[in-house]
């Protein structure tokens, strides 16, 4: 029973034996992880409409809070480092219960400003959140592995809305909106869990990550802001266009989350109400979610392309804006809000969070990090701050603060206008942010800087594919050599049209690329044996090998008959090349087959012999 499971574990999710239980905690981690932050942005929404005026205070909510969690997550950057990464997660989870039980015992004195704190404070939580578990797992899975598995453990996060939502949903009209708390308290138990199963699963991978931490704290130290830090992350065209899309996208965001919090309030009576109607949304907002990431995202990106899964959102949220302008002539406010802001949580963490990835594709590693840093960071809470601004002077009572009264008089209904013309600059500049990238993707591969070895990211659109595919057929060598290794970063879907390009290469006049087309068709289960027996002929020694070793990877045991003549090619690496291929795929007759050989080289008196013996082994 136990090796079917592993069989399907392997076969289907791609999860070997050994990663079955640190994946498992990881993925038990995150569901848990936005289960609490989920549960807590319940209650942040229904208690913060409790506040008498609150369309006034939620613009100032939103400035207060990008500013808070900016500080937070900049403070804590400078303390992570100091203990190893399970233990200062263990630390922070330990701090986040403390302080959420501390909220849960200060509501009972029903004050406002308590709802005003922890609606900062829920901001602050998610960050934490999140940031802690990714860098935690980072940590404990390889970029090969990563590759693989965290798309299986982001999906626990896509779950989670739907039992979380569930349960919400059935209960808080019975345990009362405050009580939401302890859930959140009892999902932060668990990851405090999971985070000592991890640690005693991975206790080599963290403390070795550990002990490298002080180089890259170097390298990335707060000196580089006044060392031109800024302008460098945003350099090009194309890291400046993908800038603009984001601070667009959470202005759009904003300006959405305001519009309906606003006619939530106005619409639903009752925190208790308000908890159930959210918990609803979330359960919609999960299974659609779910649906999308899992069946949805890679076929589109597939089929119709980057601008198209890019174009989704905005789409839906200029569906659901203009339906707010129909408000209430045609249909209630609350349907349209909702429509609205269902639509920018489903489409924005699925197909669009997903796709805008890969536009850091042609971007070098050692920028990528840094810029997705700086857009992540501070760009995101800067747009944030700046909508929450504009709010705040527009809804925010100015003449109380200032003694100036602004002349535009808007209702929540006609800030659709602004977030359609929002929405159509966004457009344009996820048009011309389509166009750089594959400009900067050719750019990148001729340049040779495009890496994957680090990257768990994929490529599964067609334009991306047929820019590699292009690259393959130039006069270029070095273009030609940096494609084949980028081609395993292309989808499993796709591969299939790929190899056909590929077996033409096997009789380019170029050595090295014949024998780096060899070593990708080895490692990708295409049928193309007696393709890859052809090059056994082949008049480089080098190509021969890695003729051998395709062979023998792909026909395992049939591979015998051909490769025993190998052994007496007349190049000591051929020879060495069919032992270490027959030894390693064939099964015992293979090994029995090429026993003598092996043993000639090991009693070698030769060192070379030797050598080859000791590669073989190796």
């Amino acid at each position: 029973m136990q090796s079917e499971q592993r069989s399907i574990l392997q076969d289907l999710l791609r999860i070997q034996p050994a990663e079955v239980q640190k994946t498992a905690y990881s993925f038990v981690y995150w569901f848990s992880a936005i289960g609490a932050f989920s549960v807590a942005r319940t209650t942040r929404y229904s208690l913060f409409l409790e506040i008498p005026n609150y369309k006034a205070e939620l613009p100032k909510a939103y400035i207060l809070s990008a500013i808070t969690v900016s500080i937070a997550m900049l403070s804590y950057s400078k303390v992570e480092r100091i203990l190893r990464r399970d233990r200062t997660t263990t630390i922070s989870l330990w701090i986040l219960i403390t302080i959420t039980l501390l909220f849960r015992v200060a509501f009972v004195q029903n004050n406002h400003l308590l709802y005003w704190l922890f609606y900062i404070w829920v901001e602050i939580f998610g960050a934490f959140l999140v940031v802690q578990f990714w860098s935690l797992i980072n940590e404990v899975f390889h970029s090969r592995q990563a590759k693989r598995l965290f798309a299986i453990i982001s999906s626990g996060g896509l779950l989670s809305n739907i039992p979380f939502g569930y349960g919400i949903r059935a209960s808080v009209s019975t345990i009362g909106t405050e009580n939401l708390l302890f859930i959140v308290i009892g999902c932060l138990g668990i990851n405090l869990w999971m985070v000592r199963k991890i640690a005693e699963e991975t206790r080599y991978e963290l403390t070795q990550a550990h002990k490298r931490r002080p180089d890259k704290l170097a390298a990335t130290t707060p000196n580089q802001l006044s060392s031109g830090y800024f302008p460098k992350v945003l350099k090009t065209k194309h890291l400046k266009l993908i800038a603009a899309t984001v601070i667009l996208m959470y202005w759009v965001s904003t300006l959405i989350d305001y519009q309906f919090s606003v006619i939530l309030g106005d619409s639903v009576a009752g925190k208790d109400a308000r908890s159930a109607y959210i918990a609803t949304l979330f359960l919609v907002t999960g299974i659609f979610g779910a649906i999308i990431q899992l069946a949805v995202t890679s076929r589109l990106l597939e089929r119709y392309g980057i601008l198209s899964a890019l174009l989704l959102l905005p789409s839906f949220l200029l569906l659901g804006s203009t339906s707010l302008l129909l408000v209430p002539a045609f249909l209630p406010g609350i349907w349209a809000a909702s429509f609205t802001i269902a639509s920018e949580k489903v489409l924005r963490y699925t197909i669009n969070d997903s796709t805008l990835q890969l536009m850091y594709l042609p971007v070098p590693p050692h920028i990528r990090g840094r810029t997705k840093a700086f857009i992540d960071g501070v760009l995101k809470q800067i747009a944030i701050a700046s909508a929450g601004l504009f709010l705040f002077f527009v809804f925010g009572q100015t003449d109380t603060y200032f003694n100036v009264k602004l002349p535009i008089q808007l209702s929540v209904f006609d800030l659709s206008w602004l977030v359609l013309a929002s929405i159509l600059v966004w457009v344009v500049a996820l048009v011309f942010l389509q166009r750089e990238y594959l400009m900067s993707l050719v750019q990148t591969l001729r340049k040779r800087r495009l890496y994957f070895k680090t990257s768990s990211l994929r490529i599964n659109d067609e334009a991306t594919v047929q820019t590699l595919l292009q690259s393959l057929r130039s006069e270029n060598i070095r273009d030609v050599l940096h494609a084949l290794e980028l081609l395993p970063a292309i989808s499993s879907k796709m591969l299939q049209g790929v190899s056909a390009h590929v077996l033409q290469l096997l009789e380019h006049p170029a050595e090295e690329i014949r024998v780096v087309a060899l070593e990708f068709l080895s490692s990708n289960k295409f049928n193309h044996a007696k393709d890859i027996a052809k090059c056994l002929k082949d008049s480089s020694a080098q190509v021969r090998a890695a003729a051998i070793a395709a062979y023998c990877e792909r026909k395992r045991h049939e591979a015998i008959s051909l490769i025993l003549p190998m052994l007496d090619d007349s190049h000591p690496k051929v020879r060495a090349t069919a032992i270490a291929a027959l030894i390693r795929h064939s099964g015992l007759d293979g090994i029995l087959a090429c026993a003598n050989d092996f043993k000639k080289l090991v009693t070698s008196k030769n060192p070379k012999d030797r050598e080859n013996a000791a590669w073989i082994l190796g």
